[in-house]
């Protein structure tokens, strides 16, 4: 994969995670002859710091960078050196002419940052896809849940409605048990009466 830079070419390399240039990437994007950027690393060498401004790695361990065509003396255990966002910054910190204005804000923006922003979209989407996948599932459990909770309802209801039948009913029986009794007793009460009164005459 590449990126356009200052109407140039760039193949994008890769280091644990973080966008990374050469030495000959530098040269060509600010038109400067060939070993300006190295040299401007070795003269202040000792303010980079590997790691954070620069890698330092096997060429075998980056082969790919160079494509199917490696450069002339390519030496697999040879030692590359790999400049990180703040590392080309510093190398580039000298370099004030207008071109070089140019290619260190396209450079920065369309190339390393890019990667940042790619990343950060990756994971929203990955994010987003699991929160969709989240939501989608809670929507069923809840639709379970209200189909559910209808259907108890909709039972309770009939229970409901049941019990009340039978309420009624037990209170109609009630009341005719009361009716029969209150009979009983009034039949009780009037035959002992006639008894009370014959053995009275």
């Amino acid at each position: 994969m590449y990126e356009l830079i200052n109407e140039k070419f760039i193949e994008i390399k890769e280091y644990k995670g973080q966008r990374v240039v050469t030495f000959k990437d530098i040269d060509t994007l600010h038109q400067r002859p060939t070993g300006t950027a190295k040299k401007r690393f070795n003269d202040n060498k000792e303010h980079f710091i590997e790691g954070i401004d620069f890698f330092k790695v096997k060429c075998s361990e980056v082969g790919p960078f160079f494509g199917p065509t490696p450069p002339n003396g390519y030496n697999p255990h040879a030692d590359i050196i790999l400049l990180t966002e703040s590392g080309y910054l510093m190398v580039v910190k000298s370099f004030t002419d207008d071109l070089a204005w140019t290619v260190q804000r396209q450079l920065i923006n369309a190339y390393f940052r890019s990667r940042q922003i790619q990343q950060k979209n990756n994971y929203s989407g990955i994010d987003q896809t699991a929160i969709i996948t989240t939501i989608k599932e809670l929507c069923e459990k809840n639709y379970e849940i209200n189909e559910k909770f209808y259907s108890l309802k909709k039972e309770n209801r009939e229970l409901n409605k049941k019990i009340d039948e039978l309420n009624n009913q037990n209170y109609e029986c009630i009341k005719i048990i009361k009716i029969l009794c209150e009979k009983m007793c009034g039949l009780y009460e009037k035959k002992h009466s006639r008894k009370f009164k014959s053995k009275k005459s």
